[in-house]
């Protein structure tokens, strides 16, 4: 996530280029001022004071069968404000800075989206992937810094002693890219755990030879910081092979948000999930095998980390 885009059109022929038009009419915008503002937002935009605050617009989309709304989202102080078209009448969705849970940033090829989970309402919103770094300044705000893309020294010789422990996770360079991406200045890394994907048994019959299985777990990596936990995740929704997936999405969780966490055991034992819940009674879970060699001095790093909450 969070990338840009170069297209050359020296070779395109005049139909390619109008088709790229079309598209790109339908990525989100960056807006400056209020008069940049699309008519249908402006009676209920936000009031603000001083300089006009970071605005993004995500462009209605027009087809032949069927319509896609979009909307507005603006960052005023320490309010997330999201306008929202519902048929012809636009709506407003407010979310202040110290009710927000977590965030959930994912990505899909040219599919993105982001969640907002506050404390009594949660709202998702998508938007075409070349531009997604566009809402990178509105996630590390409500993370509580300046920009995730600064690179830590002391963070990544800590990241290089778990990955030369773990040849799993050293073999594994979407996730080792994913995770990097996140090493920023001021939040110190406490532990690092990554699960490669497996299918696990649901049912077995010895005498005819035969398992079925009942669920893939994805990849997934868990990154521990003095200040919150971050997972990375592929989504299980993808064939029941080990094969490179697509998609992947973060969550970022501070740790103040945290009520506490468990252990369940799940497959005769054979399955651990660690469950984190949240004030407000949401589970986030994650599974990993009983094989998972790192998962006690997880556990161990967790435990010390969320008590100094």
């Amino acid at each position: 996530m969070f990338n840009s885009i170069k297209v050359n059109f020296v070779d395109a022929t005049s139909e390619e280029y109008s088709n790229f038009q079309k598209a790109r009419n339908t990525w989100p915008y960056e807006v400056k001022s209020f008069d940049q503002i699309p008519d249908s937002y402006k009676n209920i935009f936000p009031s603000y004071a001083g300089s006009f605050p970071y605005t993004i617009v995500i462009p209605d989309e027009n087809y032949l069968f069927f319509q896609k709304k979009g909307f507005l989202i603006t960052t005023i102080g320490d309010k997330l404000h999201i306008l929202d078209k519902l048929g012809s009448v636009t709506s407003t969705v407010s979310f202040d800075k110290q009710t927000i849970l977590y965030i959930v940033s994912g990505t899909a090829l040219l599919y993105s989206w982001i969640t907002i989970a506050g404390e009594n309402k949660l709202y998702t919103f998508n938007f075409h992937s070349v531009m997604d770094y566009l809402f990178l300044p509105i996630i590390d705000q409500f993370r509580d810094i300046e920009q995730s893309f600064i690179g830590d020294v002391e963070n990544e010789k800590k990241y290089l002693l778990y990955e030369s422990n773990d040849p799993q996770l050293k073999a594994n360079i979407k996730f080792r890219n994913l995770m990097r991406n996140h090493f920023v200045k001021g939040k110190k890394i406490k532990n690092i755990i990554f699960q490669p994907g497996y299918l696990f048994d649901f049912k077995q019959f010895p005498i005819l030879n035969l398992k079925l299985f009942k669920r893939y777990i994805s990849n997934h990596l868990i990154l521990l910081s003095d200040q919150e936990i971050i997972f990375i995740q592929e989504s299980e929704i993808i064939q029941k092979k080990m094969r490179m997936s697509y998609d992947y999405n973060y969550t970022f969780v501070n740790k103040k948000n945290i009520e506490r966490w468990e252990i369940e055991y799940e497959q005769e034992n054979t399955l651990r999930c660690l469950v984190i819940t949240l004030k407000n009674g949401t589970r986030l879970s994650t599974y990993f095998s009983i094989e998972n060699k790192y998962f006690d001095s997880f556990i161990s790093e967790l435990k010390h980390t969320i008590n100094k909450a």
